[in-house]
């Protein structure tokens, strides 16, 4: 997490607690304020980094472990609380970072995203909003879409970026 003090702004730390899987909300808390900066007592988490390991699906049904399979940032420091859901792999979409189609992977994986975004908006009573296109895709309400290349709209190979 980020650090913010009034006055200052960001005090340029950021706190990092591990393995938080079954800590209860309360433990949480106390991990928070115990990796305060010392250095800035007043200090207080601006943004809080969340990542989610999880698992995928392969075309055959099995469960592929991922150590970043998904990320949320939560800006708790302004009026209106931000939070942000970025993936990082090539199973939300159509087709693999190389832009060969994958439609087994896809169905077995993006329907799954969509109903985590759909809880989110559930949950917090607002409709989600989609970010920029990156080099890798597209931010759909509920999804991802391929890059696409040239003429021929066929799939992009973006893994000179990977």
């Amino acid at each position: 997490m980020d650090w913010f003090e009034f006055g200052i702004g960001n005090t340029g730390f950021r706190s990092t607690i591990l393995h938080c899987q079954n800590m209860t909300t309360e433990k949480i808390k106390e991990k928070t304020l115990e990796s305060r900066p010392h250095s800035c007592p007043n200090s207080y988490p601006e943004t809080l980094r969340i990542i989610g390991p999880g698992n995928w699906i392969t075309p055959e049904g099995q469960k592929r472990g991922e150590p970043e399979l998904l990320v949320a940032s939560i800006d708790i420091a302004t009026e209106d609380t931000q939070i942000e859901v970025s993936v990082y792999h090539d199973i939300w979409a159509s087709n693999d970072f190389f832009g060969n189609p994958h439609r087994e992977t896809y169905d077995a994986n993006a329907p799954r995203l969509e109903r985590a975004l759909k809880s989110i908006e559930k949950i917090l009573g607002v409709e989600t909003e989609t970010g920029d296109p990156t080099y890798f895709g597209t931010s759909l309400r509920y999804g991802v879409e391929s890059p696409r290349g040239g003429v021929s709209k066929i799939g992009l190979d973006v893994t000179d970026r990977l």
